[in-house]
């Protein structure tokens, strides 16, 4: 196979980024870090003909900064240069490509949770699987991606990975909620209930809006609520299995303060109330759910704060 000619720039700072961009740049990809794009483009020459001469953009800046960096980036780029967007959510792709429509932007879904391989140096058994828009560019570059480590799956409706993804979240919101282990949890027919009426709602609003998550339990989706509704010890161990043995990997919320529970909750449960409004009804279990993380954020803030008084 001939080797790619490849420049890779990283626009900001994001666990993602880095894991995906060091992998890369250990393969032989020249990849370039800019944490802060408006600070380094908006005053410096080097910075503009860096990205002028970038074939590929991961494009991990904080969630604050999406608009205002993707019209930046927008100027600085030729027209139609991939940018692999590995923000959390939803929307804020859709706000990005709404602002910078001359790029071409790539849905990312990250089957693996990147703090987790970060901390262990690679070294832990959870596959560090990605599924991309199946566009020319993306398939130009999955050599050098699977090379970098990663397995790569290339779907042509990747806001239906993006959905089904998000819906395996709640997998660790529950967990987080409940201060059980999930198995523990799934063992209590009251979280499995409460579990199995917020994936109803959720679905419910999903087939009211025409959006189809994809799936990557194994099983459809619309069983999983009724699976985890069964008394039946078998049936509840499969669906434990599956949720909790998929590759789509799940993050970690075990330690968020307020500001990175915040974040997690509006790239789910706030994508789910975002079609509860879009439909002019109520998302009532998914705002307790959301309420819930909020206030285990802010005990986490203050616990940070308690302990940085003391010391």
């Amino acid at each position: 196979m001939n080797q790619i000619t490849s420049n890779v720039l990283i626009i900001g700072s994001g666990q993602s980024a880095l894991l995906i961009g060091e992998a890369l740049r250990s393969g032989g990809v020249r990849v370039d870090f800019v944490p802060d794009l408006k600070t380094r483009f908006a005053t410096c020459s080097e910075g503009s003909y860096l990205a002028s001469s970038s074939d590929l953009v991961l494009f991990a800046v904080d969630a604050d900064d999406t608009l205002e960096s993707a019209v930046l980036l927008q100027r600085l780029l030729p027209k139609t240069t991939p940018v692999i967007a590995l923000q959390q959510g939803i929307r804020r792709l859709t706000w990005a490509a709404q602002a910078a429509p001359r790029l071409q932007w790539i849905r990312c879904v990250m089957a693996f949770d990147p703090a987790r391989l970060l901390q262990s140096g690679g070294a832990t058994w959870e596959r560090r699987k990605l599924y991309l828009n199946d566009v020319p560019q993306t398939r130009h570059w999955r050599p050098l991606i699977e090379q970098a480590g990663f397995e790569v799956t290339l779907c042509d409706d990747m806001l239906s990975v993006q959905w089904g993804h998000l819906l395996l979240q709640f997998n660790a919101l529950f967990r987080l909620v409940s201060g059980l282990e999930f198995e523990q949890m799934l063992a209590m027919r009251a979280w499995r209930n409460r579990y199995a009426r917020v994936l109803d709602e959720a679905l419910w609003l999903l087939g009211a809006t025409g959006i189809k998550p994809w799936n990557l339990l194994g099983v459809p989706w619309r069983m999983v609520p009724m699976m985890l509704r069964q008394n039946d010890g078998m049936l509840v161990g499969l669906v434990s299995r599956q949720l909790t043995g998929s590759d789509a990997g799940l993050v970690d919320l075990s330690g968020a303060d307020e500001k990175s529970m915040e974040l997690a909750i509006d790239a789910t449960c706030g994508e789910i109330m975002r079609l509860a409004v879009g439909l002019g009804v109520d998302a009532p279990r998914t705002v307790d759910l959301a309420e819930q993380l909020m206030v285990i954020g802010r005990r986490q803030t203050d616990k940070r704060m308690e302990a940085t008084t003391e010391w």
